[in-house]
């Protein structure tokens, strides 16, 4: 049996660079350049800040899109996953006699494949909305299909187990009834109030639904 899979991963390390260097760069541009317009008066100094924060979060974004991912092979044989960077040609061997246990998550757009080895190590597997518009779903079925073959061909070798993940524990319902009455409650102050409809607000909203869809998405592995 051989499955081969191409994704393009994310680099955790090469964001949090991207993203922390590129922030401490534009904090130091925006402070230098207001030190520099400020005797152009208060007007020239907001639409320095308007201009700096516009162009600092489309060049993070542009950064790390580029930057923060990378195209991989993963071929599944009998008996291990085959991990190969196809920008530096490196590989990597998962054999399954090694995996101790494997967990899958998914949260607003971000999903992952953690696998934990018996020497603990984990190998990560993770894909983001941001790069490429992508799904984990072959890969799970291909890689859970291959484990489930190579127990059976090794007759009393230790089972793999699946990790669940934080929405397929008990406390993320508790939290989502909490997170609904939060909301009924924000919702009812926004009609008696006279106060507009603030960003933050609404920010409030997204993260509710974000948090409602991952809830649902989980409800089979919940029911199990």
């Amino acid at each position: 049996m051989e499955q081969r899979i191409e994704l393009v991963i994310t680099r955790p390390g090469r964001m949090l660079l991207v993203w922390f260097g590129g922030l401490a760069v534009c904090i130091s541009v925006a402070i230098a350049g207001v030190i520099a317009v400020e005797r152009l008066g208060e007007n020239a100094v907001i639409v320095w800040l308007v201009l700096i924060i516009g162009g600092s979060l489309f060049g993070l974004y542009w950064l790390g899109k580029r930057n923060g991912a990378k195209p991989v092979l993963l071929t599944l044989w009998e008996d291990k996953l085959l991990v190969q960077d196809l920008t530096t040609g490196r590989e990597r061997d998962v054999h399954y006699d090694n995996i101790v246990s494997y967990q899958h998550s998914e949260f607003d757009g971000v999903e992952l494949l953690r696998i934990k080895l018996k020497d603990g190590s984990k190998e990560r597997i993770g894909i983001n909305d941001m790069h490429k518009h992508q799904t984990l779903s072959p890969l799970l079925k291909e890689f859970e299909a291959a484990l489930a073959i190579h127990q059976r061909a090794s007759n009393g070798a230790a089972k793999v187990v699946r990790e669940k993940t934080f929405f397929e524990k008990s406390i993320s319902t508790v939290l989502l009834v909490m997170l609904s009455g939060l909301m009924a409650w924000v919702t009812w102050m926004i009609f008696t109030s006279d106060k507009p409809l603030g960003a933050d607000i609404l920010g409030c909203y997204a993260s509710f639904i974000a948090y409602a869809m991952a809830w649902c998405n989980a409800r089979v592995q919940r029911a199990t």
